[in-house]
């Protein structure tokens, strides 16, 4: 069985398999799974950085100014 996993879950499971070299063992404990790969040397700003919460791309030309993308 091949669970879905949350956004959050899909992040932590990234990080998890670059610091571990496996997938994640255990689903839908984020603050567990964040604990442990801090222990492990991961970055908080890694850990905190979930797929959901990323900054959409902008558009706009490179240097142009927020005034002007509206």
């Amino acid at each position: 069985m091949n669970p879905q996993l949350s956004p959050d879950d899909a992040h932590l499971n990234h990080l998890w398999k670059a610091a571990f070299g496996q997938p994640m063992p255990v689903i839908r404990a984020p603050d567990i799974v964040r604990r442990i790969l801090l222990q492990n040397g991961v970055p908080a700003r890694d850990l905190n950085h979930s797929a959901s919460s990323r900054p959409e791309p902008s558009l706009a030309p490179k240097g142009a100014k927020a005034k002007d993308r509206q």
